[in-house]
C-alpha cells in the first residue's frame, strides 16, 4: 500500500470512528491537545501521521491500531488468527460500553448477567 493511500485509509478509518462515537473534530482535538485542523488534515490525508500519534488516535477513541490501519470492511491477516469473527451488532456494543465511564460498566454488565440468567 502506498503511502498516500494509506494516510488516506487511516483518514477515512479516524473520520469514520469518531462519526461514529458522535465526536466533533474539535472533542477529538482536545483529546489529543491538538488543534481541530490538524485533526481534519489526518482525516484528509493530507498530512502523514506518526506511529506514536496514531496510537495516540487509537486510544482516544478506544480502538485498536489495526482498526486505523485497514479499509473499513477489510479483514485484518493477523486479527483474523487472534479473534473470532465477530457481528457488526457485537462490535457496535462493545464500542459503546467502552465508552461508558467505568462505574456505569459495571452497572451493565450486572444486569447484562442478571438478564442472562433468566433465559
Amino acid at each position: 500500500m502506498a503511502r498516500d493511500s494509506l494516510d488516506e485509509t487511516i483518514g477515512k478509518n479516524i473520520r469514520q470512528i469518531r462519526r461514529d462515537q458522535r465526536l466533533s473534530q474539535r472533542e477529538l482535538a482536545e483529546r489529543l491537545s491538538i488543534s481541530a485542523q490538524m485533526v481534519q488534515k489526518y482525516e484528509a490525508g493530507s498530512s502523514h501521521i506518526s506511529v506514536d500519534r496514531l496510537r495516540q488516535v487509537a486510544d482516544a477513541l478506544k480502538v485498536t491500531l489495526p482498526q486505523l490501519l485497514y479499509p473499513v470492511g477489510s479483514s485484518d491477516p493477523i486479527e483474523q488468527y487472534l479473534a473470532p469473527p465477530m457481528a457488526a451488532e457485537s462490535r457496535d456494543l462493545i464500542l459503546h460500553y467502552y465508552q461508558l465511564t467505568p462505574e456505569m460498566r459495571e452497572t451493565v454488565l450486572r444486569h447484562v448477567k442478571a438478564l442472562a440468567a433468566l433465559r
